[in-house]
């Protein structure tokens, strides 16, 4: 039997396709029935509205509320019936969503033109939003197909243009975005530049925070020293011959400066660091390792010079170079290296204690970023580390006063979401959509010329669809780690006193806190005034800084989270009443159980002295999630450099970081990928007297 054709009822089938007789239905049921109808499409209908209107009332809160920086923080899904509506031009359809917004404004110009503008506008941002949150939920931009990027493109190329007739627009407020616009708007005065800046403030990963009672000493929760080597650093000749600006040594290189180590529960001075016949009692190396035995820097050095041939010499070449195996460094990682020459765990495990250096916690990390980091920065230096008296922001803050009082506009808490570049009759323009606390509609700014000075994670949040053609063409090529810093304030310098026996100095350790620098006192700093004379002995100490998996513990330890106690501080003679004892100007709550646990590991350090430690009257702590980057292993970097300095062939949108550059993880790498996108693509020419040796890496 055909399935659908006869079902078996008892004995006998029923076959659907007769004729049966027709009923009759009374009158009287009519109404009823249609009423019933009507009833039920009236609570769909209304249904449906109420679902819109919460979309409605839900995307305008997701706009308010997850485009406010850097990094978009609502993952929901997006409402794609939006997307669709806009795509498919029905506009009509999303008119009576919007009406009741329409109430206040129909007096002021024609119905028909208002209705239209209006329903345009809003549809648009409502597909930008969607858009966003889609990008930031896969993480990628491979969920953005062509019609979706041509769909966004075209609304935000029709919009109008935010204070017109911009020649260039920098996007980041880092050193490497300010001083990019310092140099464009020196070069030429009569140029009108524009730095849009995500945060509230400039300065990037330079970030000096004012310590309450300490006016002269600044806590720097990000770049903390520089080389003082004005003939080969930029930064180094901008602080010290450009402009001048006063600086100081840095606490762990200055002539008094002491080192000590806290490996594996074992306190070691600096000098037993070094000493076979101590470490040796703490780690387990093999024969051939305690044969030679040195420093650990020294460890590093020999092994680079065993591993690469012509490591040493004056020309020496990294970024081409390759290992004695005949392979590139570039396709090799640090633990290569480190089988090379036989070394054993507990030698990597002593190298990364003992320097801090803790590279290449995943392994895609390329050797070249540790090794062009102690080549340049460390091996054979004779040089000191210094700081500007202000912290290291000091550049950051002069290079935008330098910029504003010649004409230039800076605009902080304006995180660009989109660039779009829109084809006209004489050259193509490039719209970038901002949105702050003020617009949230965002605006859109326009020019011919973009520099976005940003690392990776800063390109990731852009909606800018150069970035996801052809595989993205290497600006996803880095790698990045996380760090994390916590000051603590004191009202004396304890650690100079005995039994400490330190002036200035730092120590490193195996504990949570892993790194420490005892930074200095008010009173090295004297100027006039009762709270800044030399009776003011406040003082400051690096308490921890890290970065590597530690720093979950202390994420966790945020006052922000439930179960912590927030860290108040304690009175303080030199800091005015009514005063906030301890900073909130950055991104994590210092809690009480934090600066226990820092205080607790302190004193365990100093063994029996450490009962004498006082307890801190402040404290300060920032996170950074994506704190410095490394190059990913297989790239070739110097093409890498090229590539991404300007990733659009046919328009001028450059890029430029220290993370794009052969210093990563110095404010100075960012100086130089600014200096050379400005010397390569816009026919700057150095400054005189400004360091160019440098350049040879580029060429």
């Amino acid at each position: 039997m055909e399935e659908g054709n006869t079902v078996a009822t008892g004995k006998t089938f029923w076959r659907p396709w007769r004729r049966r007789k027709r009923r009759t239905t009374s009158a009287a049921t009519v109404p009823v029935v249609v009423g019933v109808l009507l009833a039920g499409l009236l609570v769909l209908v209304v249904a449906v509205y109420m679902h819109e209107l919460r979309s409605r009332r839900d995307l305008y809160r997701m706009k308010n509320d997850a485009f406010n920086g850097d990094t978009l923080l609502v993952v929901q899904p997006p409402p794609i019936h939006v997307i669709l509506n806009v795509l498919s031009g029905s506009i009509a359809d999303i008119q009576a969503e919007v009406r009741e917004d329409d109430d206040d404004e129909q007096q002021q110009v024609s119905e028909t033109q208002k209705t239209h503008d209006q329903v345009d506008s809003r549809a648009g941002m409502d597909m930008v939003y969607s858009l966003l949150l889609l990008h930031n939920d896969q993480k990628n931009g491979k969920s953005m197909t062509p019609p979706l990027w041509d769909a966004m493109d075209k609304y935000v190329c029709s919009q109008a243009c935010t204070d017109p007739g911009y020649d260039v627009i920098v996007v980041g407020g880092g050193v490497s975005g300010l001083y990019s616009a310092w140099r464009l708007q020196k070069d030429d005065p009569k140029l009108k530049i524009l730095v849009l800046e995500a945060m509230d403030r400039t300065g990037g990963r330079l970030f000096s925070v004012a310590i309450p009672g300490m006016p002269n000493i600044s806590a720097d929760m990000g770049g903390m020293h520089y080389l003082s080597k004005p003939d080969t650093i930029i930064f180094a000749w901008l602080v010290e011959k450009f402009f001048k600006l006063e600086n100081r040594f840095f606490a762990q290189n200055s002539s008094d400066s002491r080192s000590s180590a806290f490996l594996r529960n074992t306190r070691l001075p600096g000098d037993k660091v070094s000493n076979i016949n101590t470490v040796g009692q703490i780690y387990h190396f093999s024969p051939e390792e305690r044969r030679m035995f040195p420093s650990h820097y020294q460890i590093y050095q020999d092994m680079f010079e065993q591993t690469i041939p012509h490591f040493s010499d004056k020309d020496f070449d990294l970024w081409s170079a390759r290992a004695s195996d005949g392979r590139k460094l570039q396709d090799l990682t640090i633990n290569d290296l480190h089988s090379l020459v036989n070394h054993t765990e507990e030698m990597k495990h002593f190298l990364s204690d003992a320097s801090g250096y803790n590279a290449d916690h995943t392994g895609a990390e390329s050797s070249l970023t540790l090794i062009s980091v102690l080549k340049n920065f460390v091996f054979g230096i004779e040089a000191d580390y210094n700081v500007p008296v202000g912290g290291m922001e000091d550049l950051p803050r002069r290079l935008r006063s330098e910029f504003e009082s010649m004409g230039g506009k800076v605009l902080t808490g304006s995180p660009v979401k989109v660039l779009s570049t829109c084809a006209s009759s004489q050259i193509n323009t490039h719209h970038l959509l901002a949105m702050d606390s003020e617009h949230p509609d965002g605006r859109v700014y326009c020019t011919s010329k973009v520099i976005l000075a940003m690392p990776q994670a800063g390109l990731a949040s852009l909606l800018w669809r150069k970035l996801y053609e052809d595989n993205g063409q290497g600006w996803q090529d880095t790698v990045s780690s996380t760090a994390f810093k916590l000051y603590l304030g004191f009202d004396r310098p304890w650690w100079r006193s005995a039994p400490f026996g330190y002036y200035e100095g730092a120590e490193v350790n195996t504990l949570d806190i892993e790194h420490t620098y005892y930074i200095g006192t008010q009173a090295d700093h004297p100027s006039v005034g009762t709270s800044t004379g030399p009776n003011n002995t406040n003082s400051l100490v690096l308490a921890s800084y890290l970065n590597s998996v530690g720093v979950l513990r202390w994420m966790n330890m945020n006052a922000d989270v439930a179960g912590w106690t927030q860290f108040v501080g304690r009175s303080n003679a030199f800091v005015p009443s009514g005063t906030r004892l301890v900073p909130n100007v950055t991104n994590i709550v210092v809690s009480q159980e934090m600066v226990d646990l820092a205080m607790k590991q302190l004193r365990l350090v100093h063994g029996a002295a450490g009962n004498d430690i006082p307890s801190p009257y402040t404290a300060v702590a920032h996170l950074w999630p994506d704190s410095w980057y490394g190059w990913r292993v297989g790239v070739n970097v110097t093409d890498a450099i090229r590539q991404i300095g300007k990733l659009d062939a046919h328009n001028d949108i450059y890029i430029c970081s220290s993370g794009y550059s052969k210093a990563q993880g110095w404010a100075e790498g960012a100086l130089r990928s600014a200096e050379y996108i400005l010397e390569t693509h816009f026919n700057l020419k150095p400054l005189e007297g400004m360091p160019i040796d440098w350049l040879k890496d580029y060429a």
